[in-house]
């Protein structure tokens, strides 16, 4: 692994696809962004020296609303929560300038959750023994990823046979549609959803601010992953002080890459109709 000199955030120098040679070193960017701006002026990015926890920064921290349609811009300077405006992660990415490891929506955070809540209920374990991730965009199209379920150290398939469990596909189906309706049963019965996305983003905030280096479902800037880019999307990324400091790309299977294709398509199709 190496750092981009531009955002700081961890790339792996073996597969990165963006990469300038400057003064006889190869450097290495996580978005083509990263490397236009480090070759217009190198200097600048090689004299300057990696933010610590104590120093003054910036990162934009947007998180959803009421009825999952507002979202909130959080300008984060010495820790301290400033600026509120209506604004989703892309957009948020274009106007505010910053490196993309710097501008973090709230994602899958809260899909991710309840999917790990719904799988432990199912398998009868604690959900913290459960890993299990949801990714793509924060709604209809949302993609759960269960090739990487992970019950007690044991695949998903595995743990269900040893135990007994019914795990089959339309169990999955059942439990994940769960998961996606949740939002929408919790408007009908009460007209707006706020308890757990203001848990979500406790989670995001306390991360950045502790430097706690937590494996978040953040949404954030794609370039590059199973040929898809120039969207904001949920992936799980390692979050500190700084912002991003690395995102995990999965492995996924030929289904849950065709899914995670669809969702992106289905993102960009909005995008395109935005001023940005």
């Amino acid at each position: 692994m190496t750092r981009d000199p531009v955002c700081g955030m961890e790339v792996d120098d073996r597969s990165a696809q963006h990469k300038f040679s400057y003064l006889g070193k190869t450097y290495h960017f996580c978005t083509r962004a990263c490397q236009e701006a480090f070759s217009s002026n190198p200097d600048r990015y090689l004299a300057q020296k990696p933010l610590d926890i104590g120093t003054s920064r910036k990162i934009a921290v947007v998180g959803l609303g009421q009825v999952g349609a507002t979202f909130a811009f959080a300008l984060m300077t010495t820790g301290m929560a400033s600026e509120i405006v209506l604004i989703d992660t892309y957009v948020a990415h274009r106007i505010s300038g910053f490196a993309m490891n710097r501008v973090i929506g709230s994602g899958t955070v809260v899909d991710t959750a309840r999917f790990r809540f719904l799988l432990s209920r199912h398998c009868g374990v604690d959900a913290r023994n459960v890993q299990a991730f949801v990714i793509g965009e924060h709604g209809d199209t949302e993609v759960p990823v269960w090739s990487q379920v992970n019950i007690a150290g044991m695949g998903f398939d595995h743990y269900c046979a040893m135990s007994q469990i019914s795990c089959e596909k339309d169990d999955q189906d059942l439990l994940f549609n769960q998961v996606k309706r949740a939002a929408y049963e919790i408007i009908n019965r009460k007209g707006y959803t706020n308890h757990a996305i203001a848990l979500g983003l406790i989670q995001i905030l306390s991360s950045i601010l502790r430097g706690e280096n937590s494996v978040l479902t953040i949404s954030s800037l794609i370039d590059g992953y199973y040929g898809i880019g120039d969207v904001c999307m949920s992936l799980p990324a390692v979050l500190s002080q700084n912002g991003i400091q690395r995102q995990l790309f999965m492995e996924l299977s030929d289904e849950e890459v065709a899914m995670f294709q669809y969702s992106a398509k289905k993102l960009k199709e909005v995008i395109q109709q935005l001023d940005v």
